[in-house]
């Protein structure tokens, strides 16, 4: 607002502040609206001069298109809307002017009583205009028992005649061109009539007077809906007619003008006596008279259909009075031309007949606003309509067409100001009807989706598979015919609800086209989306954290949504749609959104659902009640529920079989084989949720960590000095520290705080990368299985980027660097297919943390002391069963967190490993001349060899830090 408007600044908060009317309650404060108007006050003069004109006048020249006296009210309703309305600046009018409310009421509320006065909001005047003195008693004068009766019969009388004469000419082969030129004023009175009284009973049917109420309150919807859409049928036939007359009124005309013309040249041709083989003598008086009328016709004008319109009808009376002369009454050939020539001359007053009027006063009759939000009511029976009658669906485009106002009033006045509003005014207002729309034919895929229910019963539990052979005896039990024959009695029922939606054809709703091939596949995919996350929801729900429960959960899981993706795939030719492409695409969306959802409870910022891009208004992703305390959504709980069955507490992972096996028992709890199953019942996008969810929690975890490491360093700063003191005996890494099995313990057990974090944190990673690693290597076997072309096509196409971007670094000059947009498209599809290796992840960017390598080796030869390595399973194992630790978690956790970091932290790491083991050997050699190491020494080798073969730590990286013997020791 600029400076030179805040004059009126306390104007318009008065304006807007709070009155006290609330809408959904319909509750009312005394005296409004006319306090609220009051705010605004207008000149006295202003408001008589506008309701004196909108009293007097038909300032809107209805009356033209609404021809008789008992439409008189329909015609100026939409002045009388806007008399409600001013009549509330003038209340001394409502309340004490008798007379001149008398006369409003006379004129235009006579025999209407509830009126609409904006898109969707209806008003009853009887129940309005019961607190106003002069107002109710001029309407109580026409609310009289027999004068209401007598109203209401003639609506109710004319409703089924127009019904009959409306069906009468919705046959196939009535309404053609020809039958509209002869019958259009006809027509057009059915229109009108049709219109006004399914008007007048639409509104009056939500009138809350009682006497209104028991006259009308019994009279079916189902009649009312009927009539509805056979009236929208027929003024979108008409209209489609009368379009194409008028198209093609300049091209006919001209066509039957030169016929016409030259029939009557070629007559007076005839009446020359010049033509060959012509027996007939010379008329000149004939001649010359066929020859004015041939210039006659050639001077008729389309433009001015008074005057071309008699000049036409004397023409034809001509022509009749000229078939009495004997020479003409003699040649039936002469009688057959002047008979052409009068049928193209009526020919011509018919097309001129077809004016531009007639679609506009069809628009205007038509006209459906005032049923914006009745309309909302009828949704329930539309819909029992369509389920008894599919093929009832093709009436629906025109009554959608013919709501089609709804979008046309608001724009009215927009475009006659030229606004820039104009677009955003349509979309939202045609957002509005397409969201009707949406609701209406939502039924359809509904009971296709019951009907699907059906079909999958069917062929999951009753219809067996056919074996390769079968016996003579047994084909008749094999062939299994009733269920065969329900089974093509549901496709079929699906085939009919499709052929229905799609003999709709595209329709143009607004500044939208409503495509019903769109709206068929949208209804589909919501039903489908609905389905499915309920599914999802239900069967991953888990009361113990068993594995044999976990396992059953899963097989279930695979075999409801494989039952469902068949029969799904089965119909979809029926349904003309791509069901596969369908399926994968919204069991993604939704293992996405959901996986999303859970990662909110991670993130500060959340995406909210306007904000995804998975959810949509269209095809919403339904949301679910939590089942459990700490997960939000089916995805979360499976995630934690294989974190909770693989805690390193109770299980140990044997690296050569990739699996966790119960430490006690020794049989496999998870492995491939659960890893193949979870692929079985969530497939790949559930698969990649998982990991991605599970990247989020060692982030989550990564972070508290890394605050934690702070906050022990700030409160500890005795332990700070230690390790500031430790590192100083320890430097340079290439010495060999003197007493120093001292100075590790005296450190280590001053470190029990710090050492208790980093254990969390390195099992914590350990387990979660373990389990992205298995799920890594069971997506690239499904890429390498399903589809070798695409893999082969991804590996290469990897390669080639890396030379690539390494070609760049070596040369940035002349080689340019790679397109983003490739390389985070070609990610997306390379963690699909496996190709990442989830060792390497990066999940967190924090600043350096100096003393991480120290406290990494303090916490790596304190460890070790709780593991043993065990030559049979080639693996560090854990000594007691009720330790928290284990081998492998143990060494991948500590390379997983070392990752995080900069790479100088892993070399230092290394420094003080092979350090140790220098010192060690060292004191070995001096107190021992024995060959053989010892377990400590062992173990730590151990644990080099496995730690560089996870992390793909190359010889010359190693070398640096051990010796060339311990080097051979870790080949060994």
């Amino acid at each position: 607002m600029g400076p030179t408007n805040l004059s009126d600044f306390d104007k318009v908060c008065d304006l807007c502040r709070k009155t006290g009317y609330i809408e959904e309650n319909n509750k009312k404060p005394n005296k409004y609206p006319e306090t609220y108007f009051s705010r605004m006050k207008l000149p006295e003069t202003l408001i008589e001069l506008v309701l004196s004109r909108l009293h007097s006048e038909d300032i809107y020249q209805q009356s033209k298109t609404y021809l008789l006296q008992e439409h008189r009210t329909t015609a100026l309703s939409g002045q009388a809307s806007l008399l409600y309305v001013i009549l509330y600046f003038a209340p001394d009018k409502l309340n004490s002017d008798s007379s001149f409310m008398t006369e409003i009421v006379t004129k235009h509320f006579s025999d209407n009583f509830v009126i609409p006065f904006y898109l969707g909001y209806n008003v009853d005047l009887t129940y309005e205009w019961d607190k106003y003195k002069s107002a109710s008693q001029a309407l109580n004068k026409v609310l009289k028992r027999k004068q209401l009766k007598l109203i209401w019969s003639v609506h109710e009388k004319a409703l089924p005649k127009l019904r009959k004469e409306l069906r009468n000419n919705l046959v196939d082969g009535v309404l053609t061109n020809e039958f509209v030129l002869d019958n259009i004023t006809d027509l057009m009175r059915l229109v009108r009539s049709a219109n006004v009284t399914i008007r007048w009973i639409i509104l009056h049917q939500t009138s809350q007077n009682k006497k209104i109420q028991n006259l009308i309150s019994g009279y079916a919807k189902k009649k009312i809906l009927n009539f509805i859409l056979d009236l929208a049928q027929f003024e979108f036939l008409l209209t489609g007619i009368l379009e194409e007359l008028l198209d093609n009124k300049e091209k006919k005309w001209s066509k039957h003008k030169t016929e016409a013309e030259e029939c009557l040249i070629e007559l007076s041709t005839f009446f020359s006596g010049e033509k060959e083989l012509n027996r007939i003598r010379k008329e000149e008086q004939l001649q010359s008279w066929f020859k004015e009328t041939a210039e006659k016709v050639k001077s008729l004008e389309d433009n001015d259909f008074k005057s071309t319109g008699l000049r036409i009808q004397e023409l034809v009376r001509a022509l009749e009075g000229v078939k009495s002369f004997h020479q003409i009454q003699s040649s039936l050939q002469i009688k057959q031309f002047i008979g052409h020539v009068e049928t193209q001359l009526q020919q011509m007053l018919r097309t001129l007949n077809v004016k531009e009027e007639f679609l506009n006063n069809l628009s205007i009759v038509s006209d459906m606003t005032y049923a914006w939000k009745i309309m909302n009511d009828y949704i329930p029976l539309i819909q029992q309509k369509i389920k008894k009658h599919p093929s009832s669906v093709i009436k629906l485009r025109s009554t959608f067409l013919k709501m089609n106002s709804i979008v046309e009033q608001p724009l009215l006045r927009i475009n006659q100001a030229g606004s820039k509003d104009q677009v955003t005014v349509s979309r939202y207002y045609t957002s509005a009807l397409l969201g009707f729309v949406r609701r209406v034919l939502e039924i359809v895929p509904q009971t296709m989706f019951r009907t699907l229910q059906e079909i999958i019963s069917l062929q999951t539990d009753k219809i067996k598979e056919i074996p390769t052979k079968i016996a003579k005896t047994s084909l008749k039990q094999w062939a299994q015919l009733d269920n065969r024959f329900l089974l093509a009695k549901h496709t079929n029922s699906i085939a009919l609800f499709t052929q229905g939606i799609l003999a709709m054809k595209k329709t143009l709703v607004g500044v939208v086209e409503i495509n019903p091939k769109s709206l068929l596949e949208d209804g589909i995919r919501k039903q489908l989306v609905r389905e499915i996350a309920k599914i999802l929801n239900e069967k991953l729900f888990f009361k113990t954290s068993k594995i044999a429960e976990f396992e059953a959960k899963l097989e279930d899981l695979a075999d409801t949504l494989d039952g469902f993706k068949r029969s799904f795939e089965y119909i979809s030719d029926y349904m003309n749609i791509y069901g596969l492409k369908i399926w994968q695409e919204e069991f993604s969306r939704i293992v996405n959104y959901n996986v999303e959802q859970e990662c909110n409870s991670f993130l500060k910022k959340k995406v909210r659902d306007h904000q995804s891009d998975y959810q949509s208004k269209t095809i919403p992703i339904p949301k679910f009640r939590k089942l459990d305390n700490q997960s939000i959504t089916c995805m979360g709980r499976l995630a934690r529920i294989l974190l909770k069955i693989t805690d390193v507490k109770s299980t140990s992972f044997i690296t050569l079989m990739s699996a966790w096996f119960d430490p006690i028992k020794g049989n496999e709890i998870i492995g491939t084989k659960t890893i193949g199953l979870l692929s079985k019942s969530i497939g790949v996008a559930g698969l990649n949720g998982l990991d991605k969810l599970i990247s989020f929690m060692l982030v989550d975890k990564l972070q508290n960590f890394v605050s934690r490491y702070w906050l022990i360093l700030k409160n500890n700063p005795e332990f700070n000095r230690n390790l500031q003191f430790l590192s100083k005996k320890l430097r340079p890494i290439s010495m060999t520290p003197l007493n120093h099995q001292k100075l590790y313990q005296q450190t280590i057990s001053k470190s029990s705080q710090m050492l208790d974090l980093f254990h969390k944190i390195i099992m914590d990673l350990g387990q979660g990368q373990l389990l992205r690693k298995l799920i890594s290597n069971q997506l690239n076997f499904l890429s390498k299985i399903g589809s070798g072309l695409l893999y082969s096509t991804l590996k290469i196409l990897n390669k080639g980027l890396l030379s690539d971007v390494q070609s760049h670094y070596e040369n940035p000059q002349d080689k340019t660097y790679v397109s983003e947009e490739l390389i985070s498209e070609l990610n997306k599809y390379l963690e699909l297919s496996g190709f990442s290796n989830p060792y390497m992840t990066i999940f967190i960017t924090t600043k350096p943390i100096k003393m991480l390598p120290l406290i990494l080796f303090m916490f790596t030869i304190s460890h070790l002391q709780k593991l043993v390595y065990n030559k049979r399973l080639c693996s560090l194992v854990r000594i007691k069963k009720n330790e928290g630790i284990d081998g492998t978690p143990f060494v991948v956790g500590i390379l997983s967190l070392l990752k995080q970091f900069h790479s100088s932290h892993l070399k230092n790491y290394l420094g003080y490993l092979g350090q140790y083991l220098r010192a060690e050997i060292n004191k070995l050699q001096k107190d021992s001349k024995s060959l053989i190491y010892p377990e400590h020494i062992t173990k730590l080798i151990m644990f080099l060899k496995e730690f560089s073969k996870i992390g793909n730590i190359n010889k010359r990286t190693i070398e640096v830090y051990l010796p060339p013997y311990l080097l051979n020791c870790l080949e060994d």
